[in-house]
């Protein structure tokens, strides 16, 4: 089993129908855990799960032009499943995962006031890939992308919202 830590930005975006939204820049930090399930030569299967801090950013524009402002902070929950596709070079290797999160709002704020409307929990599915280099036998560093869309309802009162961010990451993690 490993564990490790990971810091990155994520682009996020409120997915409205007919209403343009901006895809904003934020942050994340993490602490997970890694189990291999099946390891030989250079089939790695995993489940990785941890918490996530993560500060999300999101405006949209009325139909008056008006900018709304929504800041989010979250405490995330991902299941991931990874697979290794290829062994790149020596002690590196590319790796795919998938699985989905569900997402408990610790704090928010908007330019407008108005918090009661945005719900408290967010979950989803999501995607990626993740580049690893193992440099002693039990540590690595990592970069990796994740493609996260969120289908509960982000604002209770409206019934067409969405979320999707863009993930990107780096990080360490060492065996325990």
């Amino acid at each position: 089993m490993y564990a490790g830590f990971n810091a990155g930005i994520n682009y996020s975006k409120i997915n409205y129908e007919n209403t343009p939204t901006k895809l904003l820049l934020s942050y994340q930090l993490a602490f997970d855990l890694e189990y291999f399930f099946l390891k030989i030569e250079s089939f790695h299967f995993s489940l990785l799960s941890g918490l996530y801090y993560e500060s999300r950013r999101l405006e949209e524009s009325t139909f008056n032009n008006d900018l709304i402002t929504y800041n989010f902070h979250y405490i995330t929950l991902p299941f991931k499943f990874r697979y290794t596709i290829d062994r790149i070079a020596e002690n590196t290797y590319s790796n795919i995962q998938w699985g989905g999160f569900l997402s408990s709002k610790i704090d928010s704020d908007n330019s407008h006031g108005n918090r009661s409307n945005i719900s408290d929990f967010n979950y989803g599915i999501l995607f990626g890939a993740n580049v690893a280099y193992f440099f002693e036998n039990d540590k690595y560093i990592f970069i990796e992308y994740n493609f996260q869309f969120g289908i509960s309802e982000l604002i209770n009162e409206s019934k067409k919202i969405g979320t999707f961010s863009h993930v990107f990451n780096i990080g360490y993690k060492f065996e325990l």
